[in-house]
């Protein structure tokens, strides 16, 4: 892993709701190739079912294709803004603040979990400033609190 820490931002309601868990919105691991429109010709995916497929729909829209993978960014600033912004853009909540997780990519093997630089799989990454990188849990489940190093509030 080229960067010692990762960042994802929450907003307070995510965080209050899953109990300060990291956990997937779903549990697919891999996902298949289905020629449903939800894939061009060439954007990385594989035929047949692989963590290769999951990663790229999970990046594509998570909320679309719930995987068994959790995002994180290397970017202090990236994990800001989606903890204290709505995917449309908006400001979540005026006046309430988020929450950044940080994570030690030193302690990942020995918890088991799976980085996956979004890079390296997408070949048009949706949202290339974050440098994403997909952490798969053991199992495909949540993650380890072990891993978690630091919990920040953002104003």
């Amino acid at each position: 892993m080229d960067h010692r820490f990762l960042y994802r931002g929450v907003c307070l309601n995510h965080h209050e709701r899953d109990g300060g868990v990291l956990k997937p919105k779903g549990d697919q691991a891999e996902r298949g190739l289905f020629f449903d429109g939800t894939w061009t010709f060439g954007d990385g995916m594989l035929f047949g079912a692989s963590k290769t497929n999951a990663v790229i729909y999970h990046q594509k829209d998570s909320n679309r294709f719930p995987t068994a993978y959790v995002s994180f960014s290397p970017h202090l600033d990236r994990a800001i803004y989606y903890a204290t912004h709505r995917w449309d853009g908006e400001k979540a909540v005026p006046d309430q603040p988020g929450i950044i997780y940080v994570v030690d990519t030193a302690l990942l093997d020995a918890y088991g979990v799976e980085a996956y630089r979004i890079a390296d799989y997408a070949k048009v990454p949706t949202v290339p400033g974050d440098d994403e990188v997909a952490l798969l849990g053991p199992g495909g489940g949540a993650l380890p609190v072990g891993i978690v190093v630091d919990r920040r509030p953002v104003p």
